[in-house]
Formats: C-alpha cells, structure tokens, sequence
C-alpha cells in the first residue's frame, strides 16, 4: 500500500499575530479560526500540566502563569481528514527565533505523521 504525504501548513504566531488572527477568524477565516482555536486549547491543557517547548533538544516547560511561551508553531493539515486537528506548540523565548524552528517542528510532526510535509507556497498535493 502506498503511503500519502501528508502536507501542512506550519504558523509561527506571537502575540500581535494572535491578536489580528482573533479579529480575522470573527470573520470567518477558517485557518485563522484553526489557528486560534489550537492556540486555546494548548493554553487549556497548560493550565493542567506544564508544557514542553516543541524543539526537540530543548527541555524547557512552559506554563501559562510563570513561564509563558513567546509564540507557538500551530500546524494546520492542507486536506484534512476526519478527525485530524490543528496542532500547537509552545515555544519557548529562547527557541522563538532559531533558524531550524520549522526543521524541528517538522522532524516533530513526523512522530505523529510519519508522511509529514510542509507545504511550500505553490505547491498542492494531496
């Protein structure tokens, strides 16, 4: 059986992104609206438990009371399927602006898509 990649969109959003895609999903823009959404639902699980930063070599657990995250990489599936879902991640201050962030979220993702593929400007496969 051959095996699907499985393309997606990788976000960075800090604060003042976060910001205008709230406004943009009031709207109906649906990847700001996935965007939020994943963004609120890590908050939520932060409160129950501290969070890993999403580089895979950084060790630091962030909270939403004493260690914020300064952004999080959401990544959004170009052709969902039933039951597939916008993923966040927290990162941390001091991995928001490495210049391997999305290789890292990239090399992430594929523990749960092992087909994953960042999806390029242009480039639609399904």
């Amino acid at each position: 059986m051959k095996s699907t990649i499985r393309n997606f969109e990788i976000f960075v959003v800090d604060l003042p992104t976060l910001i205008k895609a709230r406004e943009l999903a009031k709207k109906g823009f649906k990847t700001e609206q996935a965007c939020v959404m994943a963004i609120e639902h890590s908050l939520q699980m932060m409160n129950k438990e501290a969070m890993e930063c999403m580089c895979r070599d950084c060790m630091t657990l962030m909270d939403n009371k004493w260690t914020l995250p300064r952004a999080f990489a959401v990544c959004i599936p170009m052709f969902p399927k039933p039951g597939d879902d916008a993923i966040a991640c927290a990162i941390c201050d001091g991995c928001v602006d490495r210049v391997d962030l999305i290789d890292c979220m990239a090399e992430s993702m594929r523990e749960f898509y092992p087909n994953f593929s960042i999806a390029k400007p242009g480039e639609w496969k399904q």
